[in-house]
């Protein structure tokens, strides 16, 4: 068993995992893997906050730890939340963010740019096809709390939880983290694919 790779995953964790998307039993399989994959997905729409480097720091030793840990720049995600164009969000990824990270985090880091698969046929069928699975008021709240106080969210806004759900998929992910704003995406990911 690799605790060490558990108590890495729970340390700073604001919620009992037991509570939302995952059991204890469901950890301890994952840090059993040789190289179990996870990630945390970033909006690179401006300057890196505070809160950014705890969950960099936490994938600098996930990796060190044999993880295969990947820092998404979620760039399309930016875009439909309003946060700049695609290719000014697409630069920054590219530029500021991957250096922090490389600077900051770990060359270990696999930087993957959101865009670069998002925009692929398969993946727009799959969310195509994953948005007749999932009702609009079910992706409302699956939305973070700030899209969600928005007086009229965008369709975007809408679609931006399914293919949050979607990208744990495509990625390859056995272990999805984020802030406790992310919870309600991750549960929905949960009831779309169940525990892997």
């Amino acid at each position: 068993m690799r605790e060490d790779r558990v108590r890495a995953v729970l340390e700073n964790v604001a919620e009992p995992v037991e509570e939302f998307v995952m059991t204890m039993d469901e950890l301890r399989e994952i840090a059993k893997k040789p190289r179990p994959t996870t990630y945390i997905g970033y909006e690179p729409s401006g300057p890196i906050h505070v809160g950014v480097l705890f969950t960099i720091q936490k994938l600098a030793k996930l990796a060190s730890l044999g993880f295969h840990s990947i820092a998404l720049m979620a760039d399309l995600h930016g875009f439909l939340n309003g946060k700049g164009s695609l290719e000014i969000l697409k630069e920054v990824s590219l530029t500021y963010w991957r250096e922090v990270f490389t600077t900051l985090g770990s060359p270990d880091i696999d930087i993957v740019l959101g865009s670069d698969y998002q925009l692929t046929a398969d993946y727009e069928l799959d969310m195509l096809t994953l948005s007749q699975r999932v009702t609009a008021r079910r992706a409302w709240r699956a939305m973070s709390m700030i899209a969600r106080e928005t007086e009229h969210p965008t369709v975007g806004q809408h679609i931006y939880p399914i293919m949050q759900a979607l990208d744990i998929i495509y990625l390859g992910c056995d272990l999805a983290m984020g802030g406790t704003d992310q919870r309600r995406i991750h549960a929905l990911a949960r009831e779309l694919f169940g525990s892997k």
